[in-house]
């Protein structure tokens, strides 16, 4: 997955252009936190799946990142953080 330095886009992995705003895009951002991403699960419009693992530990989990184009605002997000406990498993 990457990520716009010019507007903060999300994008594909194989995309070198922008199609928001025309910058050219460099490598992929490769962790999230203390996570190392390993597998893009899936690219869409409004989010992007991937499945990290945590450093140190090579515990894998699962990755939801939502775009702007989402429609995902801070009352949403909070909702959603909400609901985490509840969807945490032990078989992902």
């Amino acid at each position: 997955m990457k990520l716009c330095q010019g507007c903060g886009q999300l994008l594909a992995e194989d995309i070198s252009t922008c199609p928001a705003c025309g910058s050219e895009v460099q490598e992929g951002k490769k962790t999230i936190d203390n996570y190392r991403i390993i597998e893009v699960l899936h690219e869409g419009y409004a989010t992007i799946l991937c499945r990290p693992v945590k450093e140190h530990t090579d515990e894998s989990v699962v990755i939801r990142i939502f775009s702007p184009q989402s429609g995902v605002d801070e009352t949403i997000a909070e909702r959603i953080r909400g609901w985490k406990p509840a969807l945490i498993s032990p078989s992902c």
